[in-house]
């Protein structure tokens, strides 16, 4: 379990389907039935015990509880059967028109795509093939409560996201997909791959204080909260932590009740507007996430063809085009791919909440479209435009141009400058990757010479020095043999 962390937060809020009151338990708010809360912490894994979930749970059962959520009985310290159980039951009593809200604390792991939440009983000897067997995974949980056809709904998962049984990282390694879909809003309490502010000796992390302060404050609306929060977590670490805010509502939610007027999208007026609203947006999160599959799979024709046909339906959706313009990268379809990508950056850059990791992504995915065309310098371009707009993610996006860099001065023999100056932007931007000192190396050592009165390899500065620190970081890594060899070679 020590492989395990403490944790990043995420907040996925899906816009789901229905108007018809439900218990008299809760009564509804602007035509919004019941709340209904499961919330859970896992404190005391046998091989990882973690001081802050149990005070977590208790605090948000407490401010839920006074928000008017009826909150489950239940639980903490569960076991998998017990989770299992619990979820069953309690998304069994979901129904049309209830806003329903998950709350986890614990330890979780993203493995191969999917995130997972562990339960109490989860063995450090279990190896990444039993994760899926027994953990539980969060898209499980999040289509049995889109099943159910609730109005809104709020999962809150106050856990890791990493993976800790990958020891190595290929260069074909890239960035994770973009997650957010239309209707769909996702909080990361930090960037992927950088860790949340645990708060050591506070009862509660970071994160969570803020996010319960905010959320407990009247009036506030689900996309107030997200900002508020991502810019209060931002001041309170000295720029450290910076939450991941992805927004897909089609209208904001006050978390007192309704439909948030002011400046936001009208709320249709009647139940057959809201079902039609929703049905049309339940529809294109389907398609984007079959599209998903279909890019993870390379199926990128089918990708493609369903995301032309919603950028049609829904033309403003800028993660829609988004989409497209990387099926289409996949399909070698350079030119659409930039016009398509360029197009969603530009529609998300206008937005009233512009998404710095949507861009960010994008920009990375254009960099690669513009490299995979010899357009160097435009390549050059997008990556350092990702980097600005997301600047947490710097590093893997300069390792990316480092990569495409390379693969292009394969073919082009002489254009290993722009492989060297890639790899010091990423060096600079995250001293710790280990690939950019190898790609590094590689570009220095093809211009390497032989003293012809010692017929010593004479190599370029810092070529020695790059290969040592890929070495010292990846001792065990794909390239350390062939580091291993060209340094006795050239001491």
């Amino acid at each position: 379990m020590n492989a395990m962390c403490r944790p990043v937060i995420i907040i996925i809020v899906i816009l789901a389907a229905g108007l018809k009151a439900q218990e008299k338990r809760l009564q509804p708010v602007d035509g919004v039935g019941r709340r209904l809360a499961l919330i859970i912490g896992n404190s005391h894994y046998p091989d990882a015990v973690l001081p802050n979930p149990v005070h977590d749970a208790a605090d948000m059962r407490q401010l839920l509880e006074s928000k008017g959520f009826a909150v489950s009985d239940c639980c903490d310290d569960v076991d998998q059967q017990q989770l299992e159980q619990a979820i069953d039951k309690w998304t069994s009593q979901l129904q049309h028109n209830d806003i329903a809200l998950f709350y986890f604390s614990g330890h979780g792991m993203r493995i191969g795509g999917a995130d997972y939440l562990v339960p109490i009983d989860f063995s450090a000897n279990y190896t990444q093939a039993d994760v899926p067997y027994r953990a539980y995974d969060l898209e499980r949980l999040q289509a049995k409560m889109l099943e159910r056809g609730t109005r809104l709904n709020l999962i809150i998962i106050d856990a890791c996201r990493d993976n800790p049984f990958d020891s190595a990282k290929s260069l074909q390694q890239g960035l994770a997909p973009i997650t957010a879909g239309i209707g769909t809003m996702i909080f990361f309490a930090a960037a992927e791959g950088h860790k949340a502010d645990d708060n050591n000796g506070s009862r509660n992390s970071l994160f969570t204080s803020v996010l319960m302060r905010e959320f407990a404050k009247p009036g506030m609306t689900l996309r107030g909260l997200g900002f508020s929060v991502r810019d209060d977590v931002y001041e309170a670490s000295n720029g450290a932590q910076v939450p991941y805010v992805s927004d897909g509502l089609v209208f904001d939610y006050a978390l007192d009740g309704g439909v948030a007027v002011g400046g936001q999208p009208k709320a249709p007026t009647t139940s057959l507007d809201v079902a039609n609203a929703n049905s049309v947006i339940r529809a294109l999160n389907a398609d984007l996430a079959t599209a998903r599959q279909e890019d993870k799979r390379k199926d990128y024709a089918d990708a493609a063809a369903l995301m032309l046909k919603d950028t049609t339906i829904k033309p403003d959706a800028a993660v829609l085009w988004i989409e497209l313009g990387m099926a289409q990268e996949g399909l070698g379809l350079y030119s659409a791919a930039e016009r398509n990508l360029s197009k969603g950056v530009n529609i998300d850059r206008v937005a009233k909440h512009p998404d710095p990791y949507m861009e960010g992504a994008a920009e990375d995915k254009l960099g690669e479209a513009y490299a995979s065309e010899g357009k160097l310098s435009e390549a050059a371009a997008a990556y350092d435009a990702a980097a600005t707009v997301n600047p947490a993610s710097a590093g893997p996006y300069y390792e990316n141009e480092t990569i495409m860099m390379d693969r292009e001065a394969a073919k082009l023999p002489g254009d290993e400058d722009r492989v060297v100056t890639a790899a010091d932007k990423a060096i600079g931007a995250d001293p710790n990757r280990s690939i950019p000192y190898y790609l590094k190396a590689r570009a220095l050592i093809r211009r390497a010479t032989v003293d012809p009165k010692t017929r010593k390899i004479v190599v370029p500065p810092g070529c020695r020095e790059a290969y040592q620190k890929y070495l010292q970081l990846a001792p065990n890594g794909p390239f350390s043999a062939n580091s291993i060899a060209v340094l006795s070679e050239i001491q």
